[in-house]
């Protein structure tokens, strides 16, 4: 620093450059506004410490935004923001008592002082103008056109060096090492420009006048330093900056020196540069300053800094929570979240590691390379989720990366590399199993805005077939378990080209597995989201587009309630490929868990969804030994058998839906440990396997759904046929709603004895409803011995091998067959208290309606069925036909009677009761309905209610009858009429009635005139068979050979209807006649040889009085009949003439 008494020379020099500077800006300010049009950042006002020295604290410049440089002065904020700090250490001199307050050699903002002993207190800021007697022309802006700072405007921070610190008779003409000064940039800044003014100064003393300067001597490595401009005195190595005047002072170009130093960084740029500053005298005197010092000297100098501005590449990671699947989104989308703390890292565009960094609270990154071309990586692992439940081991999946068709990154059957770092190359992050997944190429030019990507991630896509890992099923599992689903409401998708799909728009707070499968297309229209010419997962089929995870190990227990996995989500990507049949449903993902030997996927949470898959192999080691965990006689774990399991009450909610299970070991679904509030519903179980025994396991056969201590549960509509074992098993299940379903040929497999469609091993209170039970190799319903109130209800059985329902008093497997009905059957007789079944009497169509009459449990529903007829008579219940209660207004007989075998008309065993309830039911049918010569068959239901649902103790199924037409409400078993003596003896039999009233028995003479003869009282309505007996006394004294009866059965509301005619002939010798041959079959002769000479009239009536023939004979003769125009039947034949009346009987064949 100058002494104060130079400082008028150098305001004269400030003023005369101005003067210059303006004369010349006509000349060169317009060609150097064209070619300068690239801004600066340069210290300026505003941008800088607002306080005075002398100082040691850190000192902090924000740099400013020259926008018109070189010629203007125009300064903006700039961002980002960028800074460059300035710090003294490591000072050697530390006991300067005349510098106040920092007692240093170096400090910030001290000054010469020539009227006191003391540094004085200056501006630590302060323009480049104001020491030194600098000038524009010494200075040369960082863009490396000349000028372009100006000294008016452009500032720097004062550092003063005291020659205090000396001791006053050291050499005047050696250099002293004062102290270290550090440059800290806030970022990497490449090139930046060092501006000094004013390096020199002298001061005066009794003894003379010493000079000194300041020299800094680099001690940052990897940098050098070159001259820009400056004065003449100002030297510059790769080094060291010097002051190479002999005799130096404190005016720039007479012994001071001032300019720029340009500092060249490698490309990544620098954030330090550190020098040794020191202090050097001219010798002119002998001493520093007087014995006794009057005045304070020392060399004060300003340094500045410029820098091409910066020009960042930066961004945002960032969580896309709500991505639904196709196209990427940017993190402008609703619903996403910056993350901090990931590491982002810059490569050069040919893949070498240049540096990282982390972003910051609010998501960001920023680089600042030179200009070129980068590639920004993101490493995937470092990205966080902000839901609640994050820990580091979850692993999110690349939506978006600037661009919307990189969902799963540049190669999503791989996973993300780990961190690179210097030497790394992304080629060598490129292995078989591993790639730099997030990737976006920015190219960075000098003034340019900020260039850069955004990156964003979700942690619930699944984009590769892989069993473990990045973008697998199973990390989506452990994805879901750890993350709640607070705030989660994932967008629709149906962006899609494949045709016939529909857009799932999961609810909120319900996390779907988002599959983004790519098929591998290579031309026509990407998929959403995805690229073409990409490799498909292995496991992908052109032919089916389905996706299959093949050689699976037991996945995650989804513990995590409201998750889904759907595989509908890649049908609306890649469209259906194969139709769905009835069984198959053809879902586009496949899961395969042969070779794993364990189960598929395990659920505790609730409202799971599991849609739209096939599942397979579960259990299987393939080629190994199968089964051998599930099926282990040491410690078996069903579980590893099954390919779906729900556990525990904690499922509540969950649904099961469009889901192909078929091969696995136990079943395709097992509901156990307390599994409830469960819904199967429209799926396909199929061909569960069977396994034969090994040393060390048992002998199974597969079942489509096994429920073990599992309650409330329903399993409706589904498709369960073709399985080994059972189609469905309860073991300790209670409470479930079966229906709907179509459950065929199971139980074929031989390992075990497991041939049912429905087995109840254990449990209480099923409903059971509405299923098509058909061709199971065993019963189609069985329920063993402690298990009750089990409802059977409008199930349509038929073709299996056993009982359609076989209800047994023992623990068998194959149940045992036909239980007969008796009386005293208590809740511990057998499965559903072994309920006597009902006991059908009649059934017949009259008056298009079905009247049923029979015996009930008392208050049974009773349910009617069309049988599909087998021998035991027993058939099973193949069509549902109505149900009305016992003992119901609807029941028309409320007596109690016994009954046996000898009781039903026809006979065979159903069993025997005493005091059983009767019942009589009308049945409307429809125009279309023709139940004649259909079998009947029933079963019974005691209802009762438990938990809202109504079940019961169901039957099996009643034997057989077969359903009649007649006109009678009353079923005439039997009417004979016949000869006793003079009486004509009339005998009838019913074997069940219907409001009949009574009998009036009417008699003819000429089989037209019928007259009332007598009256039989009639049984009302029951259903057992009743005899009636009736006597026409003297009778044959009336008639002249031949009496007709008929019986006329009235109801109790009038209506009557007649039965057929039967005739009594009394026979007088000599006068008899004849019809020969008979039986006769296409001809007759009436013989009428017994009779007079004479002729005769000759009439012929059917059973029902119709008169078919009329003609005369000549008694004595034979006359011809007709009879091959007659329809086969009885006829009787009446011959009327000379005072007699004879009859006979023709019987035609």
């Amino acid at each position: 620093m100058f002494p104060f008494f130079i400082h008028t020379a150098f305001w004269m020099r400030v003023h005369l450059r101005s003067l210059i500077a303006l004369l010349t800006w006509s000349v060169v300010g317009l060609t150097n506004a064209l070619a300068q049009t690239v801004p600066t950042l340069e210290f300026a006002t505003g941008g800088g410490p607002t306080g005075s020295g002398p100082s040691i604290a850190d000192q902090t410049v924000t740099f400013r935004n020259n926008t018109d440089n070189p010629t203007g002065t125009t300064y903006a904020t700039y961002t980002p923001t960028t800074t460059a700090t300035f710090r003294l250490d490591n000072q050697v001199y530390t006991n300067v008592t005349s510098v106040p307050t920092t007692n240093t050699g170096a400090s910030f903002g001290g000054g010469n002082n020539s009227g006191g002993t003391n540094a004085t207190a200056l501006a630590i800021y302060q323009t480049l103008g104001s020491i030194g007697g600098s000038s524009n022309t010494n200075f040369t802006s960082a863009n490396g056109v000349n000028g372009g700072i100006s000294t008016t405007t452009n500032y720097g921070v004062e550092v003063l060096l005291s020659t205090r610190a000396l001791n006053r008779t050291a050499s005047t003409s050696a250099e002293y090492p004062y102290a270290d000064l550090t440059v800290t940039f806030n970022r990497a800044v490449v090139n930046p420009v060092l501006h000094f003014s004013g390096l020199g100064g002298a001061s005066t003393t009794g003894d003379g006048t010493i000079g000194y300067t300041t020299n800094l001597s680099l001690i940052t490595t990897g940098v050098s330093l070159s001259k820009l401009s400056g004065s003449q005195e100002l030297t510059v190595s790769n080094t060291a900056i010097t002051n190479s005047a002999s005799i130096f002072n404190g005016t720039t170009g007479q012994g001071a020196a001032s300019g720029s130093v340009l500092v060249t960084t490698p490309s990544s740029g620098i954030t330090t540069i550190k020098f040794r500053i020191s202090l050097k005298g001219d010798g002119q005197i002998n001493t520093w300053y007087p014995a006794t010092p009057t005045t304070h000297g020392g060399d004060g100098w300003l340094i500045s800094v410029s820098s091409t501005a910066v020009t960042p590449i930066t961004g945002y990671v960032f969580e896309d929570i709500n991505y639904g699947g196709g196209a990427g989104r940017p993190i402008t989308a609703s619903g996403t979240s910056a993350r901090p703390g990931a590491r982002v890292e810059l490569y050069t565009s040919t893949g070498t590691f240049v540096s990282a960094v982390n972003t910051d609270a609010d998501g960001q990154y920023n680089f600042n390379p030179v200009a070129g071309s980068y590639i920004v990586r993101v490493v995937n692992s470092t990205v966080t989720s902000s839901r609640p439940g994050y820990v580091n081991t979850l692993i999110p999946i690349q939506t978006y990366n600037g661009t919307t068709d990189d969902v799963g990154g540049e190669t999503p059957t791989k996973i993300d590399a780990g961190a690179g770092t210097t030497g790394t190359t992304l080629a060598s992050l490129n292995t078989a199993t591993t790639i730099a997944q997030s990737q976006a190429a920015v190219t960075v030019a000098t003034g340019t805005t900020a260039v850069g990507a955004d990156f964003g991630f979700n942690f619930s896509t699944v984009v590769n077939t892989n069993n473990s890992g990045q973008g697998s099923l199973r990390q989506f599992i452990n994805n879901s378990n750890a993350l709640t689903n607070a705030g989660l409401d994932q967008v629709a998708f149906n962006g899609t080209p494949a045709t016939n799909t529909t857009a799932i728009d999961p609810a909120a707070g319900t996390e779907y597995a988002i599959f983004m499968l790519n098929d591998g297309r290579t031309s026509g229209t990407a998929l959403p989201g995805l690229r073409l010419n990409m490799t498909a997962p292995a496991g992908y089929s052109a032919q089916t587009n389905a996706f299959t995870f093949s050689g699976l190990a037991a996945l995650p227990t989804i513990t995590d309630s409201n998750t889904a996995i759907d595989g509908k989500l890649q049908t609306i990507l890649t469209g259906e490929g194969t139709t769905p049949t009835a069984n198959n449903l053809a879902g586009e993902i496949i899961l395969d868990f042969n070779t794993s030997n364990r189960g598929g996927i395990s659920v505790t949470g609730g409202n799971t969804r599991i849609a739209s898959l096939n599942i397979t192999g579960a259990g299987n080691v393939g080629g190994g030994t199968n089964g051998s965990r599930a099926l282990n006689t040491t410690g078996a774990v069903l579980e590893d058998g099954a390919a779906i399991v729900f556990s525990g009450a904690g499922t509540n909610g969950s649904i099961v839906t469009d889901v192909t299970g078929f091969n696995n070991t136990i079943a395709s679904v097992l509901l156990g440990n307390g599994a409830m509030g469960v819904t199967l519903r429209n799926n396909v179980f199929r061909t569960g396997r069977t396994v034969a025994a090994t040393s060390t396991t048992i002998a199974y056969d597969g079942a489509g759904v096994l429920l073990s201590n599992a309650s409330g549960n329903t399993i409706n509509n589904n498709n369960i046929s073709s399985n080994n074992g059972f189609g469905i098993e309860l073991v300790s299940a209670s409470n479930n709603i079966i229906s709907g379903n179509t459950i065929g040929s199971n139980g074929a497999g031989t390992n075990v004895t497991d041939d049912a469609g429905i087995s109840i091993t254990s449990g209480n209170n099923n409903l059971i409803s509405a299923n098509t039970i058909t061709n199971n190799s065993g019963d189609g319903i069985v329920a063993l011995n402690g298990t009750s109130g089990n409802r059977f209800t409008e199930n349509s059985i038929s073709g299996n091998i056993g009982l359609g329902i076989d209800l047994s008093a023992n623990t068998a497997a194959t149940g045992d067959d036909v239980t007969l009905n008796a009386s005293g059957k208590t809740a511990t007789s057998g499965a559903n208290g072994l309920l006597n079944f009902p006991v059908i009497t009649q059934a017949k169509v009259s008056n298009n309606s079905l009247i049923v009459t029979g015996f009930a449990p008392a208050g049974s529903l009773v349910e009617f069925f069309i049988a599909a007829a087998d021998p035991t008579s027993f058939g099973e219940g193949n069509t549902y036909l109505f149900n009305a209660t016992e003992g119901s207004s609807a029941d028309g007989d409320t007596k109690t009677s016994s009954y046996n075998t000898s009781t039903f008309v026809p006979s065979f065993d159903q069993g025997s009761e005493t005091n059983a309830n009767r019942f009589l039911f009308v049945f409307p049918l429809g125009a279309q309905t023709n139940l004649s010569s259909a079998k009947l068959t029933a079963t019974a239901t005691v209802l009762s209610t438990v938990n809202n649902i109504q079940v019961g103790n169901t039957s099996e199924f009643s034997g057989n009858i077969t359903v009649v037409a007649g006109p009678l409400p009353v079923e005439l078993v039997s009417f004979v009429a016949k000869d006793a003596g003079q009486d004509a003896q009339l005998t009838w039999r019913t074997a069940q009635e219907l409001h009949n009233d009574h009998f009036v028995v009417e008699r003819s003479f000429d089989g037209k005139s019928f007259s009332a003869v007598g009256q039989v009282k009639g049984q009302g309505t029951t259903t057992l068979a009743t005899d009636y007996r009736f006597t026409d006394a003297q009778v044959a004294a009336k008639a002249a050979g031949t009496v007709y009866y008929r019986l006329k059965q009235v109801d109790t509301d009038g209506t009557t209807s007649f039965s057929s005619v039967q005739v009594v002939t009394f026979v007088k010798a000599g006068t008899t006649i004849s019809a020969t041959p008979n039986p006769a079959s296409s001809h007759a002769a009436l013989n009428l040889g017994g009779l007079a000479a004479g002729s005769y009239q000759v009439t012929v009536r059917d059973v029902t009085g119709r008169l078919v023939y009329q003609g005369s004979a000549t008694g004595g003769l034979a006359q011809e009949l007709p009879v091959g125009q007659w329809p086969a039947g009885l006829y009787l034949i009446q011959v009327n003439g000379q005072a007699v009346v004879k009859t006979a009987r023709l019987i035609k064949e």
